[in-house]
């Protein structure tokens, strides 16, 4: 439908009608003469944005250039004079004379371009003199905290790593301002946008970045139950800047055979996302990937008791996993193989047991196409860890750290280090050193040739959720101080120097991973350590949306680290969702009694290794993320308590059956099906509009290929 501009003449703040209004051929948004939203509407007329209210559509942190200590906050609210004029496609608003003296100038352009779907959102501000803009919150959106007449069928998602369906957002339970996402890029953003929804339409929100610049997003529950939803950018700007990518929002109405979902929303980022450069080229067709890691592997846990027991291990390779899976590599995750302690960092060597002991091991591993996989802690310092009773700590390292890596560690914004006291570390401290200087960067990169010459072909830097690092105000490490657009570019260098430094080490074509992915690295990943499944709502509620997966399943292999006992509905979740899949198991797993008599539970983790290796291969590890289908089925309480915080009292219903759906390179489609449960498992899908009867036995995963379409 062609786009329209409804125009009207707006010279000063004191002209409080409706302005003006903007329209796509997907939505339609209204202002008023301050440039403030006032309504947000589907072409069908769904409306997004109360009645009652609307807020300021831009707020902006500051700081003294010199004293970063001090901090300021304005916003659009605070500007006495407010002009806007037409431009090309859309509107301009100006801002000036603000009350408290902080902003020089600002002002933001909304247009909806010819044959574009999205309005596309900008804005560029300019500080006082003396003034350091930190960061920038706009676009500013008020949601409705129910979508149309009935209730319980609205519902959030956003790209968020630990993310899921947030269902009935509105609902009293949540509290005022509950937060719904708080997410950061790099970060826990791992796809840049957000939708909300329900059965009749869905509002769409995205940043078009394709640099990787610091920014986040926040959704509040606000007291009134309606929803504050912001993006957020975030740097050191002491003269005019203009956001560096435009914000995007679009709308979906109802299809005639189904209604929205998140999916429509990821389908739509997804074809941005192709277009670029974190997806130039698809896993099975990188050169830097090397053949095994192409052959469909599993991921394992190797804790130390495998390395206290290398007879054990021999039984392992010997009585178990060539007999029931011949040929498969393998990824075993090491934990434990630190000198000290677990994530006790950086005095990691020589290895636990010794040197030789882990050599040893590993060399075991080659022989077995199996490949360690040491998750260090990315560029944590562990200053102190484990406070005694008489006051000193098991481990102290700041006496080393003062001398070698002080000048080197991020910087609080009060001048001292930057410090946090992580729960693992019995009361004690870690710094972080900053990227951004090299001689941290030279310190890593020597940390992971060190683990290459004892047996390593992967390395996880963990602890470094998507690539993010504590904000450093540093002056001297080469960038600007605080949070910034420098983060992201001086991470993908200390991966890049990582990779080399690794095949400059004897490994020819390593791998890297991180703590949970970030898209624009995705060309420097090749497997990803998820764990999407460590999520659920106030209510004990879990509901999975596999965002990042759904989007890059072609391009970067994920898998779901089980840290405790084995959680059946992750494995099928997992399983359906063309995960790698993992297989938590021990020693004493392979004594003679358990392989005489195994565990339930490895019935089902075998049948989904053979699937996935199998018939299930072209669609499950390298196929492209289709649409599930529709099931039907019975749902059993979930009660399956765990030592991690984010699991305690997440109790709920839970569906038997998990269904995903893939097309293969070759042009096949198929629907993929997991039993969660040790029973018979009745259920139905939709296909093609129908419903169609099935069952799946205890344990078991099937996948149903469809012909091939001409």
């Amino acid at each position: 439908m062609k786009n329209r501009c409804l125009l009207f003449a707006c010279l000063s703040a004191s002209l409080m009608i409706d302005a003006e209004v903007l329209e796509s051929s997907s939505m339609r948004v209204a202002f008023d003469a301050r440039g403030n939203i006032r309504a947000i509407a589907s072409r069908a007329g769904v409306e997004f944005a109360p009645p009652h209210g609307y807020g300021i559509p831009f707020a902006v942190s500051l700081t003294d250039a010199e004293n970063v200590t001090k901090m300021y906050e304005t916003s659009a609210g605070d500007a006495k004079t407010v002009r806007c004029e037409a431009v090309p496609n859309g509107w301009r608003f100006s801002y000036s004379d603000f009350k408290k003296g902080l902003l020089k100038s600002a002002a933001y352009t909304v247009t909806a371009p010819p044959g574009d779907r999205r309005l596309r959102w900008n804005i560029e501000l300019e500080p006082e003199p003396g003034r350091a803009i930190t960061q920038y919150d706009f676009p500013r959106f008020t949601l409705v905290n129910r979508i149309g007449a009935v209730g319980g069928d609205d519902a959030f998602v956003s790209g968020c790593n630990k993310g899921g369906v947030i269902r009935d957002p509105g609902n009293p339970r949540y509290g005022a301002r509950e937060v719904h996402t708080v997410c950061d890029q790099p970060g826990t953003l791992s796809c840049q946008f957000c939708c909300y929804y329900d059965s009749d339409a869905l509002f769409y929100s995205a940043c078009e970045d394709a640099e990787g610049c610091s920014k986040g997003l926040r959704i509040y529950r606000a007291p009134k139950g309606d929803f504050s939803w912001y993006w957020v950018k975030r740097g050191f700007y002491t003269e005019k800047t203009r956001l560096p990518y435009d914000v995007v929002t679009t709308c979906f109405d109802r299809g005639s055979d189904r209604p929205c979902d998140w999916y429509d929303a990821a389908d739509y980022y997804r074809a941005w996302a192709e277009g670029q450069r974190w997806c130039r080229t698809k896993f099975l067709d990188r050169p830097d990937i090397p053949a095994w890691a192409k052959d469909a592997p599993v991921v394992t846990l190797f804790y130390r008791n495998w390395f206290d027991r290398p007879e054990a291990l021999r039984t392992f390779f010997d009585r178990y996993w060539k007999a029931q899976f011949p040929g498969a590599p393998l990824m075993p995750v090491m934990f434990g193989w630190e000198k000290c302690q677990d994530w006790i960092t950086p005095d990691y060597f020589p290895l636990y047991p010794t040197d030789e002991k882990f050599k040893e091991m590993t060399a075991l591993f080659h022989a077995n196409n199996t490949h360690a996989y040491p998750y260090p802690s990315g560029h944590f310092w562990t200053l102190k860890g484990f406070l005694q009773k008489d006051g000193t700590y098991r481990y102290d390292t700041t006496d080393w750290f003062n001398q070698e890596a002080f000048r080197h560690a991020c910087i609080a914004r009060t001048g001292g280090v930057w410090t946090v006291k992580a729960s693992w570390l019995g009361r004690g401290e870690n710094a972080c050193l900053c990227p951004g200087s090299p001689w941290s960067r030279d310190f890593w990169n020597n940390i992971c040739a060190e683990l290459v010459t004892r047996g390593c072909d992967i390395i996880q830097a963990d602890q470094e959720h998507g690539g993010e690092v504590p904000p450093c105000w540093s002056r001297e490490h080469g960038h600007p101080p605080g949070e910034g657009d420098w983060k992201t570019a001086v991470m993908r260098e200390q991966w890049t120097t990582q990779l080399e430094a690794m095949r400059k080490a004897g490994c020819e074509k390593p791998l890297l991973s991180c703590e949970e992915p970030n898209e624009h690295f995705n060309d420097l990943f090749s497997v990803m350590d998820y764990r999407n499944c460590r999520f659920h709502v106030p209510g004990g509620e879990w509901e999975w949306a596999s965002v990042y997966n759904y989007i890059y399943h072609e391009y970067v292999a994920t898998y779901q680290t089980r840290l405790a006992q084995p959680n059946r509905f992750w494995a099928a979740h997992s399983a359906a969702d063309g995960q790698i899949p993992w297989l938590e198991i021990y020693p004493d797993d392979v004594s003679e009694a358990a392989l005489k008599s195994p565990k339930p539970y490895f019935e089902f983790l075998h049948n989904w290794i053979r699937l996935y290796r199998g018939a299930g291969r072209p669609f499950l590890a390298h196929g492209r993320h289709l649409r599930p289908p529709r099931v039907s089925c019975a749902r059993v309480k979930y009660d399956h308590p765990q030592e991690w915080r984010w699991q305690c009292d997440a109790h709920g219903w839970m569906p038997t059956v998990f269904a995903g759906a893939f097309s293969s390179r070759d042009g096949r489609t198929a629907s993929v099906f997991a039993n969660a449960t040790n029973e018979r498992q009745p259920f139905c899908y939709q296909e093609n509009g129908s419903w169609v009867a099935d069952v799946l036995p205890a344990n078991g995963i099937k996948l149903v290929v469809k012909r091939k379409e001409r």
